[in-house]
């Protein structure tokens, strides 16, 4: 877990335009940034993958707008209604093993861990990255993906 205690995550606002976004991912060696307010409070996460490729032409489409014209906001996963969420009490004692499996189990290439405040308030904490675990522990987990659209569909066959 990328444990916010001893990593500042670089931030980025909801109307930076994704070229800008990705430029700062590169920068930063990282493949997720997280969107913020101007007082610092989150409202989601953008991921490379969120910036890239088929999300961003299909979100284009639905708003009938170029996708030059998209900004982080279009496209990030809004920590409300999208993001996947942990208990920082359930992973405390977790083995690698497990956190790939549930994040396999939930389709997603990442996940927030929270905790709680004195007021009973989430705090983010922390963050799994599947692609980070792949990196740390030298696995391909993402060959194992299950597709989820169909251009993800058509190029699972062509490998």
């Amino acid at each position: 877990m990328t444990d916010l205690q001893h990593v500042t995550l670089v931030t980025i606002a909801r109307d930076t335009s994704l070229d800008e976004a990705n430029r700062i991912m590169r920068l930063c060696h990282v493949r997720y940034l997280l969107v913020a307010d101007a007082q610092r409070h989150l409202l989601g996460i953008v991921t490379d993958a969120g910036t890239k490729g088929d999300k961003p032409l299909a979100v284009a489409h639905t708003l009938g707008v170029r996708p030059s014209e998209l900004v982080v906001g279009d496209v990030m996963v809004n920590k409300h209604d999208d993001a996947q969420v942990m208990h920082l009490s359930d992973v405390t004692a977790a083995k690698v093993g497990n956190i790939i499996a549930t994040l396999k189990e939930l389709g997603t290439p990442f996940c927030l861990v929270v905790d709680h405040d004195a007021e009973d308030n989430h705090v983010l904490c922390g963050v799994f990255s599947l692609s980070q675990i792949e990196r740390q522990m030298g696995l391909e987990l993402h060959g194992e993906e299950i597709a989820q659209t169909f251009s993800q569909v058509v190029t699972s066959l062509g490998h």
